[in-house]
């Protein structure tokens, strides 16, 4: 696991930072209306994914590391959990009740995940 760990999480950042900037209204309708600002706070976090995600081959691969464990717990609290007290993902009715506990208990792995090969 520790060997695919970082072109997997590569991947995944990139993939996600670049996702909020070509489809924002994906990631609008999803953001909690706690949030102020939500078009900044989209375009910050696909920054900050992009930069995670060029950090997990740098020297900055560890505190790369950390913020992205420190952002998916933000997103679990903020955002996930959000969802599933809704009982919705706004914007997209096919998005099922099971389908939002899957997402909570994939973002608890890939949690641990992060923090299984932070030190490598």
């Amino acid at each position: 696991m520790k060997k695919i760990a970082f072109p997997f999480f590569t991947l995944m950042f990139l993939s996600a930072g670049i996702a909020h900037f070509l489809i924002p209204d994906v990631f609008l309708k999803a953001m909690p209306p706690i949030f102020p600002f939500p078009f900044l706070i989209n375009i910050l976090v696909g920054i900050l994914e992009i930069i995670l995600a060029i950090s997990f081959w740098t020297k900055f691969r560890k505190i790369g590391v950390y913020a992205s464990i420190g952002l998916l717990i933000v997103f679990q609290i903020f955002v996930h959990l959000y969802h599933l007290t809704i009982g919705e993902f706004p914007g997209f009715p096919e998005v099922t009740i099971t389908i939002l506990w899957i997402r909570v208990f994939a973002q608890f792995a890939l949690i641990y995940w992060f923090w299984t090969v932070r030190k490598l």
